[in-house]
């Protein structure tokens, strides 16, 4: 028989008798489960067909985080653009730290401007001997540095490099770029085209390196640059104020989809070479020099009892919790695992001799269900999945407590059982001794199973689903990354309602007889 801790408490209890397992309040009584819940996710197949799942799935992880010696920052990547291509470390291993930045003040871009001017201040507080920039835009630009005009430039497939070490002081420093562009998108429907010029969109990319005796130190382009439309009068010189009336824009919080900030606003960034559509360029002279490191980090949810051999181009090693698996990976195919409570990295290193090294597909896994607290998925390391997770568990009614008799009558009135999920993210079918009782898509997640359940055991499966907002966040294709339209749907708009991406059951779940 479960112990009083085993059943969980609700706030309308003030006072609790106890028989034979079952709790009173009042008129209501509360039934304990028989133990832990037990999870597993579902595979596709109760997609097209009603059922209670299996006790094991077998699941494909599309994401995982990534780093290079270029870099030891982590960032989430998604090893397929599109379910039918390989993937490659061409579409994010760069040597560029500068980000593609533009002006953004509503929920879409300025890619029609044709005229956008940049600013960035910064200061050198120690003595210096070199300062090279490295800087290219769409389409043309003109460089002032300190008020004074320095390069006039064109073409965005080949950076520039410019020597400012006479032109940088100790002190305060102002970078000012105009970048003109002679074919903007304007009139063009993104949304119809399946390529898009990289002329079309105006936009400005530029890494400045700083030598001395401890540097060297880089200025790049990123959000931290303010930028503008309207050409102000000596908009350039030092003493402008731009950094003071420059706002930041959130496209999240905008009221209305038309709704743009005037004037100086802080830069958006598009993102870091080889964004598309411009691709891999050369930072300083030198494109991404090989063999690199890559080093990929997956979280294997809980409940995880095999990998399966990664498919991986360029040699190779892995580990799950730090113990090496790569022999055995090699020559099973499979590396089995005695199932964790807790989520566990699988890390991949790849020496990529060129572009098209990496992991190229989804890693595949095999979960068994498992007993696990009611918690959100993403503690899980699931935070990627939009489908379902099958829970179970039992509790008795027993005509010796006089508990099941009480569903038809108790004091002379007619009793129901009823089954409360509690919270829900998002929508739940209740199945109770392999029949379905309901299918609860909002609060209250209440139900009657009173004609389901019978004296004795009773097996409850709760099956629940959530949103597609969880797959579409780490969904946008390579091609539209860097469009604030595109980015509005798939990142902003769903980053914006964020308690939509909380999934699972998360409780309390109570049985009571009322």
């Amino acid at each position: 028989m479960p112990s009083p801790s085993d059943v969980v408490q609700t706030s309308e209890r003030v006072a609790m008798t106890s028989v034979n397992g079952a709790e009173f309040c009042g008129d209501a009584m509360a039934i304990p489960f028989d133990g832990p819940w037990t999870v597993v996710p579902a595979d596709s197949s109760l997609d097209k067909e009603w059922g209670v799942g299996s006790e094991q799935v077998r699941l494909r992880i599309p994401v995982a985080r990534f780093r290079s010696q270029y870099d030891d920052h982590w960032e989430t990547i998604r090893f397929c653009n599109r379910e039918e291509e390989a993937g490659h470390c061409g579409r994010y291993l760069t040597n560029w730290q500068a980000r593609w930045i533009t002006r953004r003040a509503s929920w879409h871009c300025d890619s029609a401007e044709p005229v956008l001017f940049f600013r960035k201040k910064f200061t050198i507080d120690r003595p210096f001997q070199e300062a090279r920039l490295c800087i290219t835009a769409v389409n043309r630009f003109e460089l002032y540095v300190n008020g004074h005009l320095v390069a006039i430039e064109r073409g965005w497939d080949d950076p520039k490099l410019i020597d400012l070490t006479d032109h940088l002081v100790l002190g305060e420093n102002t970078l000012a770029v105009k970048v003109m562009n002679d074919t903007p998108a304007s009139g063009i429907n993104l949304l119809a085209v399946e390529r898009f010029d990289p002329s079309w969109l105006t936009s400005l990319l530029c890494h400045l390196r700083i030598w001395g005796e401890d540097m060297p130190w880089d200025i790049v382009s990123d959000a931290s640059w303010v930028v503008t439309n309207r050409e102000d009068e000596d908009w350039m010189a030092p003493d402008h104020p731009a950094e003071r009336l420059a706002v930041r824009v959130d496209p999240k919080e905008h009221e209305g989809f038309w709704l743009a900030t005037p004037g100086w606003v802080y830069a958006w960034e598009r993102g870091r070479p080889p964004l598309l559509p411009w691709g891999h360029l050369p930072l300083f002279g030198e494109y991404v020099r090989f063999p690199v490191r890559l080093t990929y980090e997956v979280t294997l949810p809980p409940g995880t009892e095999a990998v399966f051999r990664p498919d991986i181009q360029g040699e190779w090693s892995a580990c799950i919790e730090g113990v090496p698996v790569t022999d055995v990976l090699l020559q099973q195919g499979v590396v089995h695992l005695t199932p964790r409570s807790h989520p566990a990295n699988f890390t991949i290193d790849v020496m990529a001799e060129d572009f098209a090294c990496g992991v190229r597909a989804p890693i595949e896994i095999t979960v068994a269900e498992r007993e696990a607290e009611l918690k959100p998925w993403d503690r899980w390391g699931l935070h990627w999945f939009s489908g379902r997770v099958i829970y179970r568990n039992a509790f008795w009614l027993q005509d010796a407590d006089g508990v099941a008799d009480s569903v038809e009558r108790r004091e002379g009135g007619k009793r129901r059982v009823e089954l409360d999920l509690g919270t829900v993210k998002h929508h739940a079918e209740v199945w109770v001794n392999g029949k379905l009782v309901r299918v609860l898509l909002w609060p209250p997640y209440r139900v009657d199973i009173s004609h389901a359940v019978r004296p004795g055991r009773n097996e409850v499966c709760i099956i629940v689903s959530n949103l597609i907002a969880n797959r579409m966040r780490y969904g946008i294709l390579d091609e539209g990354r860097a469009l604030g339209w595109n980015r509005y749907w798939m990142e902003d708009n769903i980053d914006r309602d964020k308690h939509n991406l909380e999934s699972g059951l998360l409780g309390p779940v109570l049985i009571r007889i009322v």
